[in-house]
């Protein structure tokens, strides 16, 4: 089914194996105690409209709009519970980012 046909409805897993999605190999980092590490993921973008409509990350989580996520806001205080509004590449680097609650939040990454 075409992303078109169910309109305002965010796309399944299923979806984005579909031809309708182009994959795009995608490097980010997650900051630690420790320095942090690079990974590799996936941003979904679809055709029609070349938006981006998803994430895959390193462990094979998708993450797509309406999903409810835990951010981590800074290293001494609890976490942010959101819903993933959109996703857009942002920036000289093509850092990722998603709106939550009207808020922007970095997934910090670089390409």
């Amino acid at each position: 089914m075409d992303e078109g046909e169910h309109s305002g409805s965010p796309p399944t897993d299923d979806d984005f194996a579909s031809p309708n999605y182009d994959v795009e190999p995608f490097y980010y980092s997650i900051p630690s105690k420790n320095g942090g590490r690079s990974w590799r993921g996936k941003a979904f973008r679809y055709r029609a409209d070349n938006e981006l409509k998803g994430f895959q990350a390193h462990n094979d989580v998708i993450y797509k709009p309406g999903d409810h996520v835990f951010v981590e806001a800074t290293p001494n205080e609890p976490y942010i519970v959101g819903s993933i509004v959109s996703f857009k590449m942002v920036g000289p680097l093509s850092s990722m980012q998603f709106t939550m609650r009207g808020d922007l939040i970095s997934v910090h990454s670089s390409k």
